[in-house]
């Protein structure tokens, strides 16, 4: 299982699938596939990040030695703790707007000193107690993600203050959200939001924090890490799934048109 961190510490793209449909079988499958790492999404997708349903899907990353992270709803510490005790290497909190919000992120995932995050030696993340407490408490400061997305003009505004906040991993620009809230027409959107990508991989870069974003084709990859993007979400894969099958039967029934029925 990669250790994501040190992955993106050595100069290494890595790339992860978004999982909404809440199915540790996709879990699996992301794994055999060959992506680094998946993207739990419990803001928008099905699963919550409480309880036996979220490990379930953590145990399937594991055992398709992936690497598991996750977005939960809020920037809530409940959430943090729960997923993270769970064994995800990584949170993603939505609407990051300040740098207080990135302060208490860091401080949510980290164990003193680098952070405030509450011990509990027995859970599944330090295997229930089999691994020594304080060799845990290194390697997952070592290897934990701390991730903020960037979707409203206050984030964006605040964007220096955030990217100078010690132990912030990385920040995603939500442009859907953001071009939402600024309300233009479709070809001016687009303009603005090439000018904030831009200025977000320039600032997060210089310090020292990486930058995420979504390719929705292959080809946008290469052209998202030429840009310095570092972290590449692909679609969702009940998105990549519809894909894949509406191209299989509008295919298939066309055709079929060239056959004739006995």
């Amino acid at each position: 299982m990669k250790n994501l961190k040190q992955a993106l510490r050595n100069g290494e793209p890595i790339i992860g699938v978004i999982i909404a449909s809440g199915s540790p079988a996709m879990v699996e499958i992301a794994g055999y596939a060959g992506y680094d790492f998946v993207y739990i999404d419990c803001e928008h997708g099905v699963t919550s990040p409480f309880g036996r349903e979220f490990q379930e899907m953590v145990r399937a990353a594991e055992a398709a030695d992936i690497t598991a992270i996750t977005r939960i709803i809020s920037n809530d510490v409940s959430q943090v703790r729960k997923v993270l005790d769970s064994g995800a290497k990584g949170v993603v909190v939505p609407f990051l707007n300040t740098a207080e919000d990135a302060q208490k992120l860091v401080a949510n995932c980290l164990y003193p000193p680098e952070g405030n995050r509450g011990a509990a030696p027995g859970v599944r993340a330090p295997q229930y107690g089999a691994m020594d407490w304080y060799e845990f408490m290194k390697k997952s400061n070592d290897e934990i993600l701390a991730v903020g997305i960037l979707e409203r003009q206050q984030g964006m505004a605040n964007l220096e203050a955030i990217c100078s906040v010690k132990g912030l991993t990385a920040v995603f620009t939500g442009f859907f959200d953001f071009g939402l809230e600024l309300a233009l027409p479709e070809k001016d959107a687009a303009a603005v939001i090439d000018q904030a990508r831009t200025r977000v991989i320039s600032i997060a870069s210089k310090k020292g924090v990486f930058v995420g974003d979504v390719a929705l084709t292959p080809q946008m990859v290469p052209s998202l890490v030429r840009q310095g993007v570092r972290i590449i979400l692909t679609p969702a894969d009940t998105s990549l799934f519809l894909g894949v099958a509406k191209q299989f039967v509008e295919e298939s029934r066309t055709l079929l048109k060239k056959v004739k029925i006995k």
